[in-house]
């Protein structure tokens, strides 16, 4: 049996994709996932404290233009502050030629505050939605994360566009997927606040120690979430997301 080859995916805010895009596409990368949280530069800056949203507009255009495909752009649902651009943005991606994807708000790190009021349930969103644009439900990847629909608008542009719901359809069970930090950290469930420290193993004087990197692996895995219940202190952004 032919096995998959592994998936590496890089998750960005794209405020330096811009210059970054072609060097990771030459290093291997083979698709991107941009947060795309606003189109307003105000309420952009605002939601990620400071983001520029015209750097990540560049960035995204120079993914697609590197040939990183496919490009999805992440939108964490908030509302009263980007409930509202949620057809906007589709129309975005689908004039981009992108994929979109709308995320519910988790109740870890600095979201638990105030999660009851900004919380958007990926229901809400596609009912929004629906009123304007035409919905084919895709078949459902028991590994995916993202309930995907093929979305058509008035002008026959197609785009793909996918619901995360961890708050109120958990899918942790069957999650497969694994982050590793910027400091190399490895994380095996967002839900957690367990994390398995890569470096060790790998800047070993002997080389690095496959088996205990192995090891590492499976106990991520085993971190899953079998409840629903958020137990993270760490923000997003500092996990990869």
């Amino acid at each position: 049996m032919r096995r998959r080859a592994p998936d590496v995916a890089l998750t960005t805010n794209g405020q330096r994709l811009a210059e970054l895009a072609e060097p990771l596409r030459q290093a291997g990368l083979r698709r991107v996932n941009i947060s795309l949280d606003s189109l307003d530069p105000r309420s952009f800056a605002a939601i990620t404290r400071g983001g520029v949203l015209e750097k990540t507009l560049a960035g995204i255009d120079a993914a697609r233009r590197a040939g990183l495909d496919p490009v999805k752009l992440n939108v964490v649902v908030l509302r009263g502050l980007n409930d509202h651009e949620a057809p906007a943005l589709v129309r975005f991606a689908l004039g981009q030629g992108c994929q979109v994807r709308f995320l519910e708000l988790m109740p870890i790190g600095v979201a638990a505050c105030g999660f009851e009021d900004l919380f958007v349930s990926s229901a809400e969103v596609r009912s929004k939605l629906l009123g304007e644009f035409r919905f084919s439900a895709l078949p459902a990847d028991p590994e995916d994360t993202s309930r995907n629909f093929a979305v058509e608008d008035e002008r026959g542009r197609r785009a793909i566009v996918g619901f995360i719901s961890p708050s109120s359809e958990p899918f942790c069970n069957a999650c497969p997927r694994l982050r590793l930090t910027a400091t190399g950290v490895l994380i095996g469930c967002l839900a957690r606040d367990e994390g398995i420290p890569l470096a060790p193993l790998l800047r070993r004087r002997s080389g690095p120690d496959v088996e205990a990197l192995e090891s590492a692996i499976g106990r991520a895995l085993s971190m899953k979430r079998r409840d629903n219940e958020f137990v993270q202190p760490r923000a997003m952004v500092g996990i990869g997301g």
